[in-house]
């Protein structure tokens, strides 16, 4: 098993007393340094983080220790460093009784992945708990827990608790595939080394002309998908994932937990403004339904010009919402009991709807993102009008700012999902009927067919 790496963020580190090495106790204090400063246990204040520090340094087979004297100089070296620790021993009186901590720990949870074990004193235990316990830590739980200063067994603690823990999917295998990752990004970046930022942009952009000056232009989600698209085929062909993948099966019961893993497969959250087909948008004021964008990107690109000023929509209704109620209960009786759902292009006995999974989210009273299904139903296709505001270019493309009506709480549907489903709808819209067998030479059909298979 690889070492696993230990950052622990404390300010009773004593980098200050140790005159004949010269330190940075503003900066990542590494495992040389810390085996430096047990040479002399006596300038070490906090005894507890002493024999902490000595346990984890003892067991150097299986732990890389490095830290930081304070919260803040961890979030600054990983503005500026490639740092991932697997274990985050946090410090909660950092000489200020704990007072910025809750504050830190919440941006610690919230920017890093890691299991995070709270360092602190047996009188400050209640008080943390309390504090952990808040709505807003809820959905972290999972990878944050206890450690007591002045518990004698304080380190096996740790030890024991990362046993536990490590069952999980992303602690048992995240370090693997962060390292993985990380390699094949810098092996495409070695790629295309020779080329520099403009070049690479106007290779993959649209050549525009601003003010005479010929100009490169590429969505921030475009240059994102080459670099990314490009580390994957680089995994795939560095043979670090190969073959099938074969584990003992092992059943999730915890319906929240498989929407949140299927909406990660899903969707993506793009930042920028700009309107593409597969984004999934709000209509303000409309909390039980949400709408597909189907128009092509072609299209959206230069969307006055190509699309006349409509964009194309489907919705998607909450599955709980009294909309969806009243429709399921048009179909047939006997085909609504039988329904299967076995992909989101192949919904048996459901014509001409899906299901979209965990495309609506809310947080509970516990602060905790829940996730609901939607359905989609192509035939009740709209368009939607946008005029060209005066003095703008109609090559221009669609940008969520041009759509008054529209919010700009939206996602977007990824491949292999998107075109498929795309698909999907517009055969529903567009679907050549014919008209049906009779019911008796159906039946001869399906009992010719029957006897084929016996």
């Amino acid at each position: 098993m690889a070492k696993q790496s230990i950052c622990i963020l404390d300010d009773q580190i004593p980098v200050s007393k140790f005159m004949d090495i010269v330190a940075d106790d503003t900066s990542l204090i590494d495992k040389n340094l810390f085996n430096h400063y047990l040479k002399s246990e006596k300038e070490w204040d906090d005894v507890d983080l002493l024999r902490f520090t000595q346990s984890i340094c003892n067991k150097k087979d299986e732990y890389i220790i490095s830290g930081f004297t304070h919260h803040e100089m961890f979030f600054n070296y990983i503005e500026e460093n490639i740092y991932s620790p697997d274990i985050i021993v946090f410090d909660w009186d950092m000489g200020d009784s704990g007072t910025n901590s809750e504050t830190n720990l919440l941006q610690l949870l919230r920017q890093t992945f890691a299991l995070i074990a709270i360092f602190t004193s047996a009188d400050q235990k209640g008080e943390v708990t309390t504090i952990i316990q808040k709505n807003e830590f809820q959905e972290y739980k999972h990878n944050l827990f206890l450690i007591q200063k002045d518990e004698d067994n304080a380190f096996q603690t740790l030890v024991s608790t990362i046993a536990e823990k490590i069952k999980h999917f992303s602690f048992q295998k995240g370090k693997d595939i962060k390292q993985k990752t990380l390699n094949a990004v810098d092996s495409v970046l070695g790629k295309i080394s020779t080329l520099s930022y403009e070049q690479f942009v106007s290779l993959f952009g649209k050549k525009i002309l601003v003010d005479g000056t010929e100009k490169a232009i590429i969505s921030s989600l475009e240059y994102i998908e080459i670099i990314s698209e490009k580390a994957t085929s680089q995994l795939i062909g560095s043979g670090s994932f190969f073959g099938n993948i074969e584990v003992n099966y092992a059943k999730t019961n915890d319906e929240n937990s498989i929407r949140k893993a299927w909406r990660l497969r899903l969707f993506q959250e793009p930042k920028d403004d700009i309107v593409r087909k597969g984004d999934i948008i709000r209509l303000k004021d409309d909390e039980e339904s949400k709408y597909l964008v189907i128009s092509s990107d072609c299209h959206l690109s230069e969307f006055w010009k190509k699309n006349h000023g409509y964009l194309s929509l489907i919705p998607i209704f909450k599955i709980s919402s009294l909309k969806v109620c009243h429709k399921l209960k048009t179909f047939d009786s006997e085909n609504s009991r039988s329904f299967s759902i076995t992909s989101v292009t192949n919904p048996r006995f459901l014509s001409n709807i899906t299901v979209i999974p965990s495309i609506f989210s809310s947080k509970n009273e516990d602060g905790i993102e829940i996730f609901e299904d939607g359905i989609l139903y192509p035939k009740n296709v709209l368009s939607k009008e946008i005029g060209l505001e005066e003095g703008k270019n109609p090559k221009e493309p669609l940008i969520y700012d041009n759509i008054n009506i529209i919010g700009n709480d939206r996602i977007r549907i990824v491949e292999p999902f998107l075109n498929p489903i795309i698909q999907f709808s517009l055969k529903n819209i567009t679907d050549i009927g014919v008209p049906d067998f009779p019911v008796e030479l159906n039946d001869m059909i399906k009992e010719e067919i029957r006897n084929i298979v016996k």
